[in-house]
């Protein structure tokens, strides 16, 4: 997580988060919350595994004012794969 960042980061806690899509799972898992130091307009983030076709990667979603969640860290992740 401070690799990802660039600053320092503290574990808060971990969720269980299952995000579904019409009645299709789309992601399910554990995310965790950590509270950063060190970095300009980041105070809290999320991080989390995700799969991709045969790779298994990390996601790290700053907290906002619209992304103030585990829950809703995920939901951006998802809005912005779907994007590409």
């Amino acid at each position: 997580m401070e690799r990802n960042l660039g600053g320092m980061a503290r574990h808060v806690t971990s969720t269980a988060v299952i995000e579904v899509f019409e009645e299709g799972l789309i992601w399910e898992g554990v995310v965790e919350t950590f509270d950063v130091a060190c970095v300009p307009n980041v105070t809290r983030c999320y991080g989390f595994t995700y799969r991709e076709d045969d790779s298994l990667g990390y996601a790290t979603v700053a907290e906002t004012d619209e992304v103030n969640s585990p829950r809703m860290a995920v939901k951006a992740f998802v809005a912005s794969r779907l994007q590409r």
